[in-house]
């Protein structure tokens, strides 16, 4: 009974040794696997680094354009002698009350006093009264009107509009679309949409006939001095 055991102890001893040495070139194999995946990827990696490098000391016309950009452009610039004067910013009526607020009232020099009402409101121009508990009024325009005789009831911030949904190729429904996701109402209605449509037509007429007369100016100029030299 005893010889019968020892024997099958032994086998059992040298399967267990067999799976072990099995399990660790495994764990081995799958380690220098690893390792191989993550030293080609450093290597991709450092690859990409030298080429962006590389793109960054190159003078080409494009990253020549890139720092000819003016200033202003950077998100997140701190200096005062940016030049902000003709800049929009967007931002809700509620902040604009806030600052309000945080100013004494001219009348009664009270603070926190005012409230706001929108009593006007053309596309993107809004008309707003503050108003203080002691009856002060003052109001708020936050675009100019184009001056022009036949613009009438026209505003410079709804002119804006109407060229940058021209020059984007979106036309009313694209920048209707754009400004809801700002969280801003619509541009002016349809009718007045045409008005400012039809200015910016014509501009664009008056720009092409004096494009094309001052390249029909050029083209004369090159045929007499030809006619000067070759005859």
């Amino acid at each position: 009974m005893v010889k019968k055991y020892i024997p099958k102890r032994l086998r059992n001893q040298k399967l267990r040794l067999k799976r072990f040495i099995s399990t660790n070139s495994i764990d081995n194999t799958v380690q220098t696997s690893a390792e191989n995946l993550t030293t080609t990827t450093e290597k991709k990696l450092n690859l990409a680094r030298a080429q962006l490098r590389a793109k960054s000391i190159s003078t080409t016309p494009s990253t020549i354009e890139d720092e000819d950009e003016p200033h202003f452009a950077d998100d997140e610039s701190t200096s005062n002698d940016i030049p902000f004067d003709s800049v929009n910013i967007i931002v809700s009526i509620g902040m604009i009350l806030n600052l309000v607020n945080k100013l004494s009232c001219p009348s009664c020099k009270r603070v926190g006093e005012m409230s706001q009402k929108v009593t006007q409101r053309r596309g993107l121009l809004y008309h707003i009264k503050f108003s203080c508990t002691c009856s002060f009024e003052t109001s708020f325009t936050n675009s100019t009107q184009l001056v022009h005789p036949d613009t009438a009831r026209m505003d410079e911030l709804n002119m804006m509009a109407c060229v940058a949904a021209n020059v984007a190729g979106i036309k009313r429904t694209g920048m209707t679309t754009i400004l809801g996701m700002l969280n801003i109402l619509p541009p002016v209605q349809i009718e007045n949409w045409k008005k400012y449509q039809k200015i910016y037509s014509n501009a664009l007429d008056v720009v092409k006939d004096e494009s094309l007369g001052r390249a029909g100016k050029i083209h004369y100029f090159y045929i007499c001095l030809s006619y000067a030299i070759f005859v």
